[in-house]
C-alpha cells in the first residue's frame, strides 16, 4: 500500500485551492499537484527537439539541392513541423493547463479543471482503479505510464494521466487516503457476515466467488499473487489460476488484498472441527 504522504507546508497552497475544499467540506487541504514540467517530460521534449531538427536539416538538405527531390523534401518539412507543434504542446502544458489542480484533502479528493470542479469524498468513492505500464525496448526500460480512475456512488469519474508529472504521487496518496478510511469499513461489513464485490469477484467469510456456483472457500486458496499487472488466484492442487484478473480492472485492490488477508487469518485461526463418533 501506499505510504504517507508528506504535508506541505501551508503557503504552498493556493488560496482558490483552500476555497474550494472549505466550499465542499473536504477539511484541511493537505498537498496540492499543479501541472509541471517533472524530468518525463522534459526528455520527452528533448526528443522531440532531436527528432524535429534531423527532419528539418533531411528536409532542407534536400530542398537545397534542388531537382525531383523538392516533394520529398517538403514532406520531410511537413513531418518536422507537426513534431515542432507536439514539442511546443508539451513544453506550454504548465501554461495552457495553468487552471488545472488535484488536492489531496482531510475528508476527500479535489480536481479543479478551470471552471470545472469535481470533489470526492473518501467515504463516497465507489471504485479506484489503477494503471501502471513500464515499457521496456531490448531489455532496457523506456518509460512508465500511469493511469488511474476514481468512480464514485453518483456514477462520476475523473481520471488522473502522465499530463500531471506527479501522477504516480497523486495515485499513491488517492490509494493511501481510500484504503486508509473504507478498510476499517469493509473490515466491519466483512466479519458482520456480508459479501463485498470487487469487479467480478465476491468476498465473504466463505471465501472467493466468481458466480454462486463457482465458490473457493478459503480453505482451498493456496495463494494470490501480484504481478506484472496481473492478480493471479490458486486453488491447492491445481496447476491452472482459479481466477485471473489484470490490476487496472480490479476495483480497490489494496482493500480486495487486505480482505483475502483476512478470511484466510479467520481460516488458520479458527478451532478444527472433529468427525462425531
Amino acid at each position: 500500500m501506499a505510504q504517507p504522504m508528506q504535508v506541505l507546508r501551508h503557503e504552498e497552497i493556493s488560496p482558490e485551492t483552500m476555497q474550494h475544499a472549505n466550499a465542499h467540506q473536504l477539511g484541511n487541504v493537505q498537498v496540492e499537484y499543479k501541472v509541471r514540467l517533472g524530468k518525463t517530460q522534459i526528455r520527452s521534449i528533448i526528443v522531440l527537439v532531436i527528432v524535429t531538427l534531423i527532419f528539418f536539416f533531411i528536409g532542407f538538405g534536400m530542398l537545397s539541392g534542388g531537382g525531383d527531390s523538392a516533394v520529398g523534401a517538403i514532406i520531410f518539412l511537413l513531418v518536422a513541423l507537426v513534431f515542432f507543434i507536439f514539442t511546443g504542446y508539451f513544453a506550454l502544458m504548465p501554461v495552457i493547463y495553468r487552471s488545472w489542480r488535484v488536492a489531496i484533502c482531510a475528508y476527500g479528493l479535489l480536481y479543479v479543471r478551470g471552471s470545472k470542479i469535481d470533489a470526492f469524498r473518501w467515504d463516497q468513492i465507489s471504485a479506484f482503479f489503477i494503471q501502471v505500464v513500464t515499457t521496456y525496448y531490448n531489455g532496457i526500460r523506456t518509460g512508465t505510464r500511469h493511469r488511474y480512475t476514481v468512480r464514485d456512488s453518483d456514477g462520476r469519474k475523473a481520471v488522473f494521466n502522465d499530463r500531471f508529472a506527479d501522477a504516480e504521487e497523486i495515485g499513491n496518496a488517492i490509494d493511501y487516503e481510500l484504503t486508509r478510511v473504507q478498510l476499517p469499513m469493509a473490515i466491519a461489513a466483512f466479519d458482520a457476515g456480508q459479501s463485498l464485490p470487487f469487479g467480478k469477484l465476491q468476498v465473504s467469510q466463505q471465501g472467493l466467488a466468481k458466480s454462486p456456483q463457482q465458490w473457493l472457500p478459503w480453505q482451498e486458496l493456496n495463494d494470490v499473487n501480484v504481478n506484472r499487472g496481473t492478480i493471479s488466484i490458486r486453488k491447492k492442487g491445481q496447476m491452472l489460476n482459479w481466477s485471473t484478473i489484470s490490476v487496472s480492472r480490479m476495483p480497490n485492490m489494496h482493500i480486495f488484498l487486505a480482505l483475502v488477508e483476512r478470511g484466510r487469518q479467520m481460516q488458520r485461526s479458527a478451532p478444527p472441527i472433529y468427525p462425531g463418533y
